[in-house]
C-alpha cells in the first residue's frame, strides 16, 4: 500500500514538472516572435509615439476634388526693394487732415470724386470790363475835361468793343481817336470814332467807336485803351484818371459757365 502511494505522488509531481516546461517554452517562442519583429538590437519604446507624415498641402472642405494643389510662398515688401510703412507729413499742425471713421467710404468716395474731376471740362473764354460805367453825371465831367467815355460793353461773339464818347463842342472841327495797346503799351493802335447824327445837345456832342480784339489774344490777356481828343491846336485825354480803360480775357470752367456765374470778378 505504501508503494503505490509513493508512485501516485511521483506522477502528480512530472504533470507539474511537464506544465512548467510548455509554460518556459510559450515565453521563449513569444520572446522570439518579438526579437524577430523588432530585432534583437533595438530597444522598444513603449511610451514613444510614432511621427505621422505630415501632408505638404491641406485642402479645405470647400475645395472641390481633382483640383491641383501648389505651394504658397510668403514675400515681405522689404524683400522687394518696397517700404513698410506709408508716412505723411502735416504741415500745419494747427489744422491737422481729418481722418475718416470709414476709411473703406472715403476711399470710394475720393475715388468717385477723382473719377468726376477726371472728366474732361468745357472751358469757355469771356471778356470782361476791368471799369465800372461812367455813370450819369458824364455831362458834367464832360464839360470839366472835354472829353469823357460815356458806355463800353464787349461782345465776346465777334470780339468787339463798342463804347461811345462824348466831347465839348468846342468848335466845328473835332477829331476823335481811341489808342490802344495789347502788349503794354510797347506798340498801340489808334481808332478813329464817328460822329452820331442828332446827338448835339448845344454844348456837347457825341461820337462812337468799335474796337476789335485780335484773334491771338486769349485767356489772361489785356486791351488797354484812352480816348484822345482834338479841337483847333488843343488835345485833351481821358485816361481814366491816368490809370487806362482796359477789358481782360477770364477762363470759365463748366460749372460755372451753366451756373450762370457772373464774368466779373
Amino acid at each position: 500500500m505504501e508503494f503505490a502511494s509513493l508512485s501516485s505522488s511521483q506522477e502528480v509531481y512530472d504533470d507539474e514538472e511537464d506544465k512548467e516546461e510548455e509554460e518556459e517554452e510559450d515565453v521563449r517562442r513569444n520572446r522570439h516572435r518579438s526579437d524577430s519583429r523588432f530585432g534583437d538590437d533595438v530597444e522598444f519604446d513603449f511610451l514613444k509615439v510614432p511621427k505621422l507624415p505630415r501632408s505638404s498641402s491641406l485642402k479645405l472642405s470647400t475645395t472641390p476634388p481633382g483640383s491641383p494643389t501648389r505651394r504658397k510662398s510668403v514675400r515681405f515688401a522689404d524683400a522687394l526693394g518696397l517700404d513698410l510703412a506709408l508716412v505723411r507729413h502735416i504741415l500745419n499742425p494747427d489744422e491737422p487732415p481729418t481722418v475718416p471713421l470709414y476709411p473703406d467710404a472715403a476711399s470710394s468716395s475720393s475715388s468717385a470724386a477723382v473719377v468726376a474731376d477726371s472728366r474732361p471740362r468745357r472751358v469757355a473764354s469771356h471778356w470782361r470790363l476791368c471799369f465800372p460805367q461812367p455813370g450819369l453825371d458824364v455831362r458834367r465831367r464832360t464839360l470839366d475835361s472835354k472829353v469823357q467815355l460815356e458806355s463800353c460793353v464787349v461782345s465776346g461773339s465777334n470780339r468787339r468793343v463798342y463804347g461811345t464818347v462824348r466831347v465839348a463842342n468846342v468848335a466845328y472841327e473835332k477829331d476823335v481817336r481811341v489808342r490802344y495797346t495789347t502788349n503794354g503799351w510797347l506798340t498801340f493802335y489808334d481808332v478813329i470814332a464817328s460822329y452820331v447824327e442828332h446827338s448835339n445837345d448845344l454844348v456837347t456832342d457825341r461820337f462812337s467807336f468799335v474796337l476789335s480784339i485780335p484773334d491771338h489774344l486769349g485767356p489772361r490777356c489785356r486791351l488797354e485803351f484812352a480816348v484822345r481828343y482834338s479841337v483847333g491846336r488843343e488835345t485833351f485825354w481821358d485816361s481814366n484818371s491816368k490809370r487806362n480803360y482796359a477789358i481782360e480775357c477770364v477762363e470759365l470752367c463748366e460749372d460755372n459757365f451753366f451756373r450762370g456765374a457772373s464774368p466779373v470778378a
